[in-house]
């Protein structure tokens, strides 16, 4: 090699190290702007709004492609989109540029679990296990993988090395607990769920997991006992207290449902399934006056949902107040056109009153629209 063409090297070799360290710097920059696009895509998916997603990872990609690729926020937003495609190539190609990147290699095997190929999934997990004996991920999801292949067996021995490997992870406790559930075995499912309630303070999802055995084992007052301890010990968790409805119906206490409803209710008030649930067993019971006040504060709570303004509406309806019902009807109709209840029971209201005119004028428009009936909106 010539004088010159050491000297040219050198100076390429100076040129790169140079491109890679202003690289770095505008990469540095970008993470700790939050306005970049990558992570903008990523509020955008946690707010549910995919199609934003979409548009604002594209404009990365545009924008800075390298930062993008190389960020870490990448691979949940790719298979949050389901473009498993995408998602499979980035983690190959970090896979070819650095053969002993751990957050690729699990991230190609998620990616397989996640676009349902499970037999692909358990291969990929096994081969990041034996690479990365140290990744939890790896067991973990290889279990879980296990269990949605119905390999029952072979997800019990592989949760077995998880907890002598990572014996404080309360994730691995608790698949424990599931796989003895999904074979069936309810006492060994709840010695187990009990094992991992007191390994880990009591923990809300071991309490329930407890009482959901407890309920096959058919010793439904015990379930309800441990929920009533849990929902004191964590009163804001909506679970505990569906489930402990759903014991006293399940044991015929009606009365005590709708007070585990209403306590839901009250402490829930931005759920509707303690409204819709809680509405039907008062309807059940005969109370139509707590129904109606509870289908009320549903429709002042929900305004954009239809199912609070169309149960409020069937109320009058159902008790002959053809009135109200006409007038509950139309604001069905105003507001959701598109559902072929409004019509049809506006109809009957208006010629349950004599408004026969009015009725027949309700029943032309709904020949001439083509409307979802309530099955269809069901589906």
């Amino acid at each position: 090699m010539t004088w010159f063409s050491i000297a040219a090297w050198k100076e390429r070799r100076r040129a790169l190290r140079d491109l890679g360290r202003l690289q770095y710097l505008d990469h540095q920059v970008l993470i700790l702007d939050e306005g970049n696009f990558v992570n903008r895509a990523k509020m955008a998916m946690e707010a549910g709004d995919q199609t934003a997603a979409l548009q604002f990872w594209q404009e990365a990609l545009m924008r800075y492609p390298a930062f993008a690729k190389a960020s870490h926020d990448a691979l949940p937003l790719l298979i949050g989109l389901e473009r498993f495609d995408e998602a499979e190539a980035l983690m190959l190609e970090g896979l070819r540029l650095r053969p002993r990147d751990q957050f690729c290699a699990e991230g190609y095997a998620l990616v397989a679990e996640k676009r349902g190929d499970i037999e692909v999934a358990i291969e990929r997990w096994a081969r990041v296990r034996k690479k990365f004996p140290g990744s939890a991920w790896a067991f973990i999801h290889g279990t879980n993988c296990l269990r949605q292949a119905g390999r029952l067996k072979a997800a019990d021995k592989l949760n077995a090395a998880s907890i002598r490997r990572f014996p404080d992870d309360q994730r691995v406790w608790m698949d424990r607990a599931r796989i003895a559930e999904e074979r069936g075995e309810w006492e060994e499912a709840f010695r187990r769920w009990d094992a991992v309630a007191d390994r880990f303070n009591r923990h809300v999802v071991a309490e329930q997991g407890a009482a959901r055995v407890l309920e096959k084992l058919g010793r439904i007052t015990e379930a309800e006992a441990r929920l009533k301890v849990a929902q004191q010990r964590s009163p804001l968790v909506p679970g505990l207290a569906v489930a402990r409805a759903e014991l006293a119906e399940l044991r015929g206490d009606k009365t005590e449902a709708a007070a585990c409803w209403a306590e839901m209710v009250r402490r829930f008030p931005l759920l509707p399934k303690g409204y819709r649930e809680g509405f039907r067993v008062l309807r059940d019971l005969g109370r139509d006056a707590e129904a109606e006040a509870l289908m009320a504060a549903a429709v002042e709570r929900f305004p954009a949902e239809a199912w609070p303004a169309i149960e409020h509406a069937a109320l009058a309806s159902a008790r002959h107040d053809w009135g109200e019902a006409a007038e509950r009807w139309t604001k069905v109709r105003e507001r959701w056109p598109g559902r072929s209840e409004g019509y049809q029971r506006g109809a009957e209201a208006l010629a349950a009153l004599g408004r026969e005119a009015e009725a027949e004028t309700v029943r032309t428009e709904l020949r001439t629209r083509r409307l979802r009936s309530p099955q269809e909106q069901a589906s």
